[in-house]
């Protein structure tokens, strides 16, 4: 879906269009989340009869990390009722937010459910609307854009890896990865400061530039597929 074009959606009388955000089931612990979950499972249940819509617009989980071949454990709840709904014939759009942006293919293959990680044109019954989460959108927020930016990174997003989760928790796997991100990209200036890259001027400097940006390249790309 292009930023230009709208997915038109027409309501016949009855049908209803949902809107739901930032549940951040997961926290602040297990048992109050599973209070929330149900509240929220049953919600779903109510609106099943005339839901024609539903657009979950980010922060489902508090935290959600797609692996390879992993997801978290939990929430078994809100995803069978939304497989439900969606095998029903209800279509459900999802943002992610900026707790649960390491969406990976889960949700499309096993629920149905598309995922967005920008923004949507929609015209509801003739009403044009741009739906999405809200965190990062406009001027401001640069620590949050800067961020995003670190963890939607390749080699960030290897760092919290099963071998990573085995040994850190999730505060520190960000202070880790923020840490080997910033060395990794400043790798040419940390190896002039030591004379091992070529100064500006020097005939090799275009050649090693070159070899050295196609290599990280190369390992980001390497590491893309094993996340």
């Amino acid at each position: 879906m292009s930023n230009n074009s709208f997915t038109e959606i027409e309501l016949k009388e009855g049908e209803k269009i949902y809107f739901s955000s930032d549940n951040h089931l997961g926290a602040p612990n297990h048992a109050e989340s599973l209070v929330r979950e149900k509240r929220f499972v049953d919600w779903l249940d109510s609106i099943k009869d005339d839901a024609k819509v539903i657009f979950l617009l980010g922060d489902l989980f508090d935290f959600w990390f797609e692996y390879k071949k992993v997801v978290p454990k939990g929430f078994v709840r809100s995803l069978g009722k939304l497989a439900e709904l969606t095998d029903s014939g209800i279509k459900i759009y999802f943002f992610v937010g900026n707790h649960d942006l390491w969406m990976n293919g889960y949700f499309q293959e096993e629920l149905n459910i598309p995922v967005f990680h920008k923004p949507q044109n929609f015209s509801i019954a003739g009403k044009k609307m741009l739906i999405g989460h809200g965190d990062g959108l406009g001027p401001g927020d640069k620590g949050f854009k800067r961020m995003k930016k670190v963890f939607t990174n390749s080699l960030c997003k290897f760092m919290f890896t099963p071998k990573m989760g085995e040994k850190f928790d999730k505060k520190t796997g960000v202070i880790i990865s923020t840490f080997l991100f910033g060395l990794f990209m400043a790798s040419p200036f940390n190896l002039r400061i030591f004379g091992l890259f070529p100064e500006n001027g020097d005939p090799l400097l275009l050649g090693t530039y070159l070899i050295f940006t196609t290599e990280c390249c190369l390992v980001l790309y390497s590491v893309k597929d094993l996340c």
